[in-house]
């Protein structure tokens, strides 16, 4: 499928538990749109023998969520308080999001700042990041890097920076939720991949079939 166009980390296959072959499934991620229409329009071709169909892979929402909010959207956790605390007393210093998410803190952190605040955010999943470079593009105080927040010293310190106050806001956020393909729920049915950033490493369910 490499032939469609630049593949997101590894195809994620499914395999029969008791014998490790294939049982005919396999979910691939493709980098962009048009690698995924070519890769879709073979389907019903023969491959030795065998006719794929090719379909796009399922994006749902499984009826279960801890607040009522629209699939897709975070909302962010004592924000009101956080910009109060954090940000208020000094609006022009610089400020970490240590956990990007879908942007529900860094913008009403950048709401409460001043022309000569600054923010830098953190995160390692893609679908953040790219929420991050169009919130980059629209707003020069904010800065979005592709980087685990245990990276924070290292990127900021390399930058000549000291922030004066940062912001952990932990756990899963509720798109990762949301996307079946992500495996974060248990009962949503979808490849068992658990990584945070989908470009790097291997999938759970890879993990669990190599583990000795």
């Amino acid at each position: 499928f490499s032939e469609a166009g630049p593949i997101v980390g590894e195809p994620r296959i499914m395999l029969d538990s008791r014998t490790g072959s294939c049982k005919g499934i396999a979910w691939i991620t493709f980098q962009d749109k048009v690698a995924f229409e070519k890769a879709v329009s073979w389907s019903g071709c023969d491959f030795n023998g065998r006719c794929l169909e090719i379909k796009a892979g399922k994006q749902f929402h499984t009826g279960i969520r801890p607040s009522v909010q629209a699939p897709g959207t975070h909302t962010p956790a004592l924000c009101e308080e956080v910009v109060k605390k954090l940000v208020a007393p000094n609006p022009g210093g610089i400020y970490v999001d240590g956990t990007f998410g879908r942007g529900g803190h860094t913008r009403a952190m950048l709401a409460a700042m001043s022309p000569s605040g600054s923010l830098h955010a953190f995160d390692m999943d893609p679908e953040a990041i790219a929420v991050g470079k169009e919130l980059m593009q629209a707003d020069s105080r904010f800065t979005i890097h592709h980087a685990p927040f245990s990276s924070m010293k290292a990127v900021l310190k390399e930058l000549g920076l000291r922030p004066s106050g940062v912001l952990f806001d932990l756990g899963i956020s509720s798109p990762q939720f949301d996307d079946a393909g992500r495996g974060f729920r248990p009962e949503a049915d979808g490849p068992l991949d658990l990584r945070f950033d989908q470009t790097q490493g291997i999938t759970a369910w890879d993990f669990l079939m190599s583990a000795p």
